[in-house]
This record gives C-alpha cells, structure tokens and sequence, in this order.
C-alpha cells in the first residue's frame, strides 16, 4: 500500500512539472499598420496628365480649398485635381492659379424657373440643394450630371419619412427622386440632375410629421 501511495505522488508530482514547466506562447509578432490613404499621385500619373486647356483660370483666395472651390462652381474635388494635374489635392495655397470649368458667379441668377408653381417668397421651411451654380428667390441653379444633396431640415419629431419630388410642366405626374425614412440623421437625399432637365421644381412630402417643405424651383446651368 505505502508503494502504492509513493508511485501516485511521483506521478502527480511530474504532471505538476509538466504543467508549470508548459511552452511559453510566443510573443505576438508587430506587424506594420496599413498605410494611412493618401491624396498624392504618383510620378508616373502625374508626368503622363495633361492640364485642361479648355478651362478658365481662377487665383486661389484666402480660406480657399478645392471643395469650398467645387462647391462655388458646381464642380467636384476629383474634377479639379484631375483638371489640373495637382500631386497632392490638400496642398494648394492663396494666389496659386487653378483651372477651372467656370468662374464662380459666371451663372446668373436664374429667370427661367417656372414660379407658376411654386412662390419664391416662401424662403423659409423650404428644402434646401448643394452643391450648387447659384441660388436666387428660391429657384437652384444646378449643374447637369453632377451630384448634389437634397435635405429638409425643418422636419418636426413626430415626422417619420420625407419623400421627394421633382414636377415640371413637362411631366404628366411628379417623379419621386428619393425617399428618406431615417430620421436620426435628418432628411436627406443624393440625386443626380439629368442634362437638359427642363425648369422645375422639388418639393417633399413628410409621413407623420405636422410640417411640409415648401417647393423650390430648379433649372440646369448652362
């Protein structure tokens, strides 16, 4: 019996070994951190882009970056950076020189939005465009093809969704161009105006809510 109980603590006392004396894991090995994104072109890109030669030059301003500039003349970041061969899209500075589609301002206040249909008047409550070419008594001036952020923020809490609307005198009955039925951002929609969109105008339609945005007008800057 005393044998017995001797071969069991030897036993017991390897497998203590054994446990204490286990293979250490391995230390996790650092791996690099995915390189941040970069607006830089590279050598090769650049020395193959050729500046637009269609454009019109514009002298960069104090507080200028190329969204504020896109946004003043209906353009788009990529557009611009592409447009001027620019290496590193971030880096531009008051007094530089840029090409540009258009100058901001060139598109006059609109005269051909239809305001039998809406009443320019009505500024307040109303949805609201941007980027746009201009904006004068209600009516947008858009830019065919590019895309633009259609938003009401005058919803009250109780609203749950907000359609949107684009009617002309053109169209038997008004388009839907987008539905919003999350509230927690607010009431927004992404929209891409046609090319030669006729003069119209957007309005919205809110479910639930107490309040409805006023039509504004749109037309396609030339």
């Amino acid at each position: 019996m005393r044998g017995i109980i001797l071969v069991l603590c030897w036993v017991l006392t390897i497998l203590a070994c054994n446990m204490e004396a286990g293979d250490t894991p391995p230390s996790p090995t650092a791996t690099p951190q995915d390189a941040l994104p970069t607006w830089e072109v590279d050598a090769a890109t650049l020395a193959a882009c050729q500046p637009r030669t269609d454009w019109v030059v514009y002298t960069v301003q104090r507080r200028d970056s190329l969204t504020t500039i896109a946004n003043a003349i209906g353009s788009t970041v990529d557009e611009l950076a592409e447009g001027n061969c620019l290496q590193n899209r971030n880096r531009i500075i008051t007094g530089q020189t840029l090409l540009v589609p258009r100058l901001p301002g060139d598109n006059a206040a609109p005269t051909t939005c239809d305001t039998t249909l809406y009443d320019p008047q009505l500024a307040i409550n109303t949805v609201q465009i941007t980027p746009t070419l201009n904006f004068a008594n209600a009516c947008y001036v858009l830019a065919a093809d590019v895309p633009v952020v259609i938003s009401w923020d005058e919803a009250d809490a109780s609203t749950v969704e907000v359609t949107f609307y684009r009617y002309s005198q053109q169209l038997s009955r008004p388009d839907v161009i987008g539905v919003d039925n999350t509230p927690a951002d607010g009431f927004f929609i992404r929209w891409i105006p046609p090319p030669e969109m006729p003069p119209s105008i957007i309005y919205a339609i809110a479910s639930g809510g107490n309040r409805e945005p006023d039509p504004v007008g749109v037309v396609i800057g030339q």
